[in-house]
């Protein structure tokens, strides 16, 4: 089994409470670097006919 990076995210209303989801999918854009904290604003789009085993979303990074 490879590891996986899993980050914790609060989206929508939940952002400023104590309520977390994992996340485990790329972000177009966004290099991730351990002990930080960011603040994103991504764009998310549907694709269609995604691979079996992948999002049939993709993130992209607008600004951090």
């Amino acid at each position: 089994m490879v590891p996986t990076l899993k980050l914790l995210v609060q989206e929508e209303n939940n952002i400023g409470t104590d309520i977390w989801t994992n996340f485990s999918t790329n972000i177009e854009g966004f290099i991730y670097e351990p002990g930080n904290i960011y603040n994103l604003l991504v764009k998310v789009r549907t694709i269609d006919n995604p691979p079996a085993d992948a999002s049939s979303l993709k993130y992209t990074l607008i600004r951090n």
